[in-house]
């Protein structure tokens, strides 16, 4: 009902989904009101509004091309993931003079990634500074643990607890090495900017699309995949240092790839163009 109503007052020439289950009543009343569709899926693995919400679309726009045997074919074209300018106008230089570490576990944050980032700060702030974005859970805790670090260490630990994403250009200038999960958007925008990255995927989502995400970013050579069932200190540690060791061939193996989501804000508003012409 409340889809009726938004739509009706809204009134919008045409649709675009890029799923969740909020998406897919307002993708079915557009259509029951012949409005047109367009469903973009920005994982590897569809989600389920979307492949549902497909049915009702004119056209579903892609990501990666590995997401296609989840639609029809005939109506289906892959264009990227679209960014936003505040990454894709990011310079990063000099980001090896001061070494950074910069870990997020998204909006909310990862409350287990978070736990062995504590753990490992001791040997992590040795070498590098740290960026922690730690979501709403765990920012006091991250607090308290700052307080106790020395005055050197505490200048080398920053947090937050949320990061404007119209703010993340400043810190991707000077991130060296991202530890994070592998949502789409984390991990297309590593790619953009050949970010060496440590992928922590979550273990439970749909189709496991995490993980197939950040193998994605692994195959190009830009990433490492770390599952949270390999998950500790020491593992993390390595991995870090692993990727240090590679940072100068994983970075030049990403800017190799980094072509691939630049035009896909364009591609996709030209699909939307040629459905409303």
């Amino acid at each position: 009902m409340q889809a009726f109503y938004y739509i009706l007052k809204i009134r919008p020439q045409i649709v675009v989904s890029f799923g969740g289950s909020v998406a897919l009543p307002i993708v079915i009343v557009s259509w029951l009101l012949r409005i047109p569709v367009i469903v973009h899926e920005q994982t590897v693995a569809a989600g389920l509004s979307n492949t549902v919400a497909s049915y009702f679309a004119r056209k579903v726009t892609l990501a990666r091309a590995d997401s296609l045997s989840y639609f029809n074919p005939q109506k289906t074209i892959v264009v990227g993931n679209p960014l936003i300018d505040e990454v894709l106008t990011v310079k990063r230089q000099n980001v090896l003079k001061k070494p950074t570490v910069y870990v997020t576990g998204g909006s909310r944050g990862a409350q287990r990634v978070n736990t062995v980032i504590f753990a490992a700060l001791p040997e992590l702030l040795k070498h590098f500074r740290v960026i922690h974005q730690t979501g709403v859970f765990d920012f006091e805790k991250a607090k308290s643990l700052k307080s106790l670090l020395s005055l050197e260490e505490q200048e080398r630990y920053e947090i937050h607890s949320f990061i404007n994403p119209l703010e993340i250009g400043t810190i991707f200038q000077k991130t060296t090495i991202l530890i994070g999960r592998a949502g789409a958007n984390t991990v297309g925008e590593t790619i953009a900017l050949a970010i060496p990255s440590i992928f922590i995927p979550i273990p439970w989502s749909r189709h496991d699309e995490q993980t197939k995400n950040a193998r994605f970013a692994e195959k190009l050579g830009i990433a490492t995949v770390l599952p949270e069932s390999q998950l500790s200190v020491e593992s993390l540690v390595k991995a870090v240092s692993e990727t240090m060791k590679k940072w100068n061939v994983m970075t030049a193996h990403g800017k190799q790839s980094a072509h691939i989501d630049r035009d896909a804000s364009k591609l996709l508003v030209s699909v939307i163009v040629q459905e409303l012409s």
